[in-house]
């Protein structure tokens, strides 16, 4: 036989139960309670992982905080980097050029050189001749001064200073041409110096500031290293947290001795973890508080 929920049977049964759950005495709820030193002692110690946990949060925030900084000091060694390999690339090129221009330059020095070296051998020839010409001419007006016809070869004598006059003006041209090309070498020269020393300076920068790079790099990668830790960690702590603060609230409602046990239980088990994360979560702070003191940034 089935009553439905409007028999007066089962109406008479559930106000009847109802009643002898309210006559009930208080020491009968009493007796499902935990240990109040057990759930001191458990809320110590949630309370002491939360304020690691804000702890390590604000390591966490410095080293996100820092890692923006060696970011931005990154970039902008990578923007200088990439200037000096451009300013490096514009100082190679006017080298290779200037280095063919000085070769071809110091060739037409040479020939210079050597042309007007070889006119003025031809003037000292020319003058040695001149001079032995007119001490042949004095010497035989000396010895056939009464007889001037004698002597009349000195006519060669004016054929020589006409040379000589030619090879005077291939001489003044000679010299400005190589006047010219040495200034034009001297100039190309100093240019070429000039480029060299500011090609090795920008080099030494090159070499200094890619060194840099890589240290900020390093910096970087060891500052991601710490924050997935942190980070890893701060999840953990929260989530053990939650668990435990559930438990806290489960804990304030037992109705039966099962969920008494089951609580205590659970209660010892999160304790545990709680042990061991208050133990680990220091080790983990200092870890990432000493890569920023190593890198010359502090948190408070």
């Amino acid at each position: 036989m089935f009553y439905n929920s409007t028999s007066p049977i089962k109406k008479y049964l559930s106000t009847a139960l109802i009643a002898m759950a309210i006559s009930l005495p208080t020491s009968v709820y009493a007796a499902f309670s935990i240990d109040q030193n057990l759930i001191q002692s458990y809320k110590n110690k949630v309370s002491s992982v939360q304020t690691l946990e804000k702890r390590a949060q604000t390591t966490l925030q410095c080293v996100t905080d820092r890692k923006s900084d060696v970011i931005t000091t990154l970039q902008s060694l990578e923007v200088s980097l990439g200037k000096l390999r451009q300013e490096e690339q514009t100082y190679n090129q006017k080298f290779a050029e200037k280095s063919t221009q000085i070769k071809l330059q110091k060739q037409t020095l040479d020939q210079e050189s050597k042309n007007l070296a070889a006119l003025k051998r031809k003037k000292t020839h020319l003058q040695n001749k001149k001079r032995a010409e007119e001490r042949d001419i004095a010497a035989c007006k000396k010895e056939w001064w009464t007889i001037d016809v004698t002597c009349e070869w000195a006519g060669e004598l004016a054929k020589l200073l006409g040379l000589m006059d030619n090879v005077d003006n291939d001489l003044a041209v000679a010299t400005k041409k190589h006047a010219g090309a040495e200034s034009r070498y001297t100039k190309t020269h100093k240019e070429y110096r000039d480029i060299q020393i500011e090609l090795k300076n920008t080099k030494n920068q090159l070499n200094k500031i890619t060194p840099q790079i890589k240290d900020q790099e390093n910096d970087i990668a060891e500052l991601k290293k710490q924050s997935s830790i942190l980070s890893n960690h701060i999840q953990s702590s929260q989530k053990l947290i939650d668990e435990s603060n559930d438990t806290l609230a489960s804990a304030l409602d037992i109705n039966t001795e099962d969920e008494k046990k089951r609580t205590v239980r659970q209660i010892t088990r999160l304790s545990n973890q709680l042990d061991k994360i208050a133990q680990t979560s220091p080790t983990t702070i200092q870890q990432a508080a000493t890569v920023l003191a190593a890198q010359g940034a502090t948190c408070l």
